[in-house]
């Protein structure tokens, strides 16, 4: 599981399984049509890690 918003989470979140991603990271997921999960806040995060696992 990676989470991340930003320039610098590019690289290592590649290598994640599960990514959940905001801000520069989320634009540049949805780019390149790379599957993550959008997210706000650590709330949205946990509900979907509930609801899923």
């Amino acid at each position: 599981i990676y989470i991340g918003d930003g320039h610098s989470d590019i690289c290592p979140s590649r290598s994640a399984d599960l990514v959940f991603a905001k801000g520069v990271l989320l634009k540049k997921y949805r780019e390149e049509n790379i599957p993550c999960i959008p997210f706000e806040d650590f709330s949205t995060i946990n509900k979907y890690l509930k609801n899923n696992y």
